[in-house]
């Protein structure tokens, strides 16, 4: 996918501060004590839109790490003591199988032995289903575990020999410890695209826009650009759903319609919809699109004639500079994850 892409070849530090950038906009995690000491990309995020109002309001304080606990109050690093009726441990959990029979799943320091976080190294008529910490939603990731068992178990599709699936585990723990900082709570990690796309090829139902292009270029892009919902999994391959096409055109209609218990009346022109927003979309990728044009016309005016090497490389530079901050500014500009 163009997300597994661009995290393999865009440098880390790129990657983290432009995400950085983006959330530092919407909320100062400076000004809320909110930073923490780790980048963006190294743990899974925390989303909740109402942690701002909550601080300003004074209903929430940050602070450190809890030192001890006395009979009547929370004591953290540094002194400072905070008056306390009930305390609340969120130390996370630990997991094991005492229901099944011992060595079926094997659990050590919080990492399971699984192949893909489904099936263990060994043995095909056993499978976890859920047991996995993505970047996103787990319900639909289950959903895709299952199909995949289902077939697994059905005779239709095979899984790789003891050596190929180890090799695969430890391939993913070294990824894992190569993005995220050393904690217990980073040992199933997934980015649920990456790996919502992974399961779906190994079943045979990942979504393909480039077979819509040309049929239906609207709906390719909307597939490819839009928000990644389930039904995508279902247009095409085993247990493929007739309503799927129609469910990702009116997803944003959906969603959009519980939160509308109001219609507004105002003329037709100055409506906010899909059109609006295709139009400021468009507007912004033409300014984008002739900026460079000019940059790359002004580039090829200088270069034409006898250059010394410094002077051509200085000008080179100062153009692919020019052209990756236009392009920075214009997804600044323009989120496309906004567009349904």
């Amino acid at each position: 996918s163009v997300y597994d892409w661009l995290m393999k070849n865009i440098p880390w530090t790129v990657a983290n501060d432009f995400m950085e950038h983006r959330l530092q906009q919407r909320m100062d995690h400076d000004v809320y004590g909110l930073r923490p000491n780790h980048r963006f990309f190294q743990q899974h995020p925390t989303v909740n839109d109402a942690l701002a109002n909550l601080l300003c309001a004074g209903l929430v304080t940050v602070t450190e790490d809890v030192e001890c606990l006395t009979s009547d109050s929370v004591v953290v690093k540094g002194g400072r003591s905070f008056p306390c009726d009930v305390f609340i441990s969120c130390t996370g959990y630990s997991f094991n199988f005492p229901y099944v029979q011992q060595g079926v799943v094997n659990v050590q320091d919080k990492r399971p032995s699984l192949y893909k976080y489904v099936f263990p190294l060994d043995r095909d008529d056993a499978a976890v289903i859920g047991l996995i910490q993505p970047i996103g939603s787990i319900a639909p990731i289950a959903e895709m575990q299952a199909r995949w068992v289902a077939r697994v178990f059905a005779g239709r599709c095979d899984l790789p020999n003891e050596t190929e699936r180890r090799e695969d585990m430890e391939r993913k723990r070294k990824e894992m410890r190569r993005r995220y900082f050393e904690s217990d709570k980073h040992t199933m990690q997934v980015d649920y695209l990456k790996y919502m796309d992974e399961i779906s090829s190994l079943i045979g139902c990942h979504p393909n826009p480039a077979q819509y292009l040309l049929s239906d270029p609207q709906f390719a892009f909307r597939l490819y650009a839009g928000p990644n919902v389930p039904y995508a999994y279902r247009l095409n391959g085993p247990n493929a759903w007739e309503g799927a096409r129609a469910a990702i055109d009116n997803v944003g209609e959906r969603v959009k319609r519980p939160l509308k218990n109001r219609e507004c009346r105002m003329r037709k022109h100055k409506r906010r919809g899909r059109m609006n927003e295709w139009f400021r979309y468009l507007s912004l990728k033409w300014i984008a699109g002739w900026a460079a044009f000019l940059l790359s016309i002004g580039l090829f005016a200088l270069c034409s004639t006898p250059l010394a090497p410094v002077t051509y490389l200085t000008l080179v530079t100062v153009f692919l500079l020019s052209f990756v901050f236009l392009l920075l500014w214009f997804d600044l500009q323009y989120d496309m994850t906004t567009v349904l």
